[in-house]
């Protein structure tokens, strides 16, 4: 077995290293999501949900423009 030496990323996630210690972090992870639904920018609210919001009428239509397959990623 080889020695590699200090471990900087594993499946994806950062990971800090000292010699008794290991941390892994998502923070790369998570801005990678975020980059890759084009939500970095966005500000941060306290309360993610519209309050006293309507139901809106959709038509069958616009659901065709829905892509699904994003949207089930985004939602894990």
């Amino acid at each position: 077995m080889k020695d590699l030496g200090m471990i900087h990323y594993f499946l994806g996630l950062a990971v800090w290293q000292r010699t008794d210690e290991i941390f892994p972090s998502q923070g790369k992870y998570t801005v990678e999501i975020l980059k890759k639904f084009e939500i970095l920018n966005f500000k941060p609210v306290a309360i993610p949900i519209m309050m006293n919001l309507k139901k809106l009428s959709v038509s069958s239509s616009d659901f065709d423009e829905i892509d699904l397959t994003l949207y089930r990623q985004l939602i894990g």
